[in-house]
């Protein structure tokens, strides 16, 4: 078995430390071979104590070393990216990735197209995301970060303006339950030129103050908001965390005459499209929905439509389909 050299030398200073004061308290009583016998004890005493805490130190570090590079290299073999070939901003990513206070297992998207009024020109298109997270930071975590979504094309007057419908954090662990609806959410949002943003920070200190999701803790987290878009248009949806598992699903009652095309980068097939060849049926549940695996910060998805009409689009488009930033879900 091979020998730890730091323990060996801690062995050493114990024995001469112990061997030192038994002679000077059985063979030399006293004299000046006492006072000698006891200073080379407490010399070889304080070194073991030093030598000792900077040796458990050094354990503790290295072992805390092993386990960020562990998550570093574990990261880089899911995704496949942390090789020497790659460019070094995207091994700089990963490490940062490790860092990350949370995660999600699963995160859900659900987008619902409405007809707004008899004419079709205007869509109400409500986004759903809800995720079952896990927060791995030593110091906890709570969200902090302004949300945001973007005004509506369609706000005549105050009748079709961007709105959160609903917040819910949930981590019974942690002692947090936060459930607000439209009324309540109000008062926790401002318009900010072409972005409507939500106080997240202040929600969350009046309705969980002083609280944070432990470490080891799951929670659930779901958040909702409408718009009202044109019947040509796109939106992107940003993922601002880990997603082990990223599902999305389309919806309402506008479906039959749209076409939805979903672009999210993925090393496998990247993009998904609505109708799909095959015929809607309850033998085919997943027709409305789509799913990819482990998402990372900062990747963006694209959801685009169009009517099915080619007539119809044609003039909905003569009216100018809106350039959009991505939405701050």
């Amino acid at each position: 078995m091979k020998r730890n050299p730091g323990r060996v030398v801690i062995a050493g200073f114990a024995v001469i430390a112990a061997t030192a004061y038994c002679l000077a308290a059985f063979a030399f009583p006293a004299g000046e071979s006492h006072a000698v016998l006891m200073a080379v004890g407490e010399a070889f005493g304080v070194a073991l104590l030093l030598l000792a805490a900077g040796h458990l130190y050094l354990n503790q570090k290295m072992q805390s070393d092993s386990v960020g590079l562990g998550v570093e290299t574990a990261i880089g073999q899911i995704f496949g990216f942390f090789h020497p070939s790659q460019p070094e901003d995207l091994r700089v990513a990963v490490r940062s990735l490790a860092q990350e206070p949370i995660y999600f297992d699963v995160a859900k998207w659900v987008l619902r197209f409405e007809w707004e009024g008899a004419n079709k020109d205007c869509l109400r298109v409500t986004i759903t995301f809800a995720g079952r997270g896990k927060c791995v930071s030593k110091g906890g975590f709570l969200f902090g970060k302004d949300l945001w979504a973007l005004t509506s094309t369609h706000s005549r007057g105050n009748r079709k303006q961007t709105e959160y419908l609903h917040y819910g954090l949930h981590c019974p662990e942690s002692d947090i339950s936060v459930n607000e609806g439209r009324e309540a959410l109000r008062s926790y949002t401002h318009p900010d030129g072409s972005r409507l943003r939500l106080d997240q920070s202040r929600l969350l200190s009046d309705k969980a103050p002083g609280r944070k999701i432990d470490q080891g803790k799951w929670f659930d987290f779901d958040r909702e908001t409408c718009m009202y878009r044109r019947a040509v248009d796109f939106i992107p949806l940003m993922h601002s965390r880990f997603e082990k598992t990223f599902e999305l699903e389309v919806t309402g009652n506008a479906l039959g005459e749209m076409s939805i095309i979903c672009l999210h980068p993925s090393e496998g097939a990247s993009e998904w499209t609505y109708p799909q060849r095959l015929p809607e049926s309850p033998a085919n549940p997943s027709f409305r929905k789509a799913k990819w695996e482990r998402v990372t910060p900062g990747q963006t998805t694209i959801v685009s439509w169009h009517l099915r009409s080619e007539a119809v689009a044609a003039a909905t488009v003569g009216e100018g389909v809106n350039r959009v930033s991505p939405i701050g879900m």
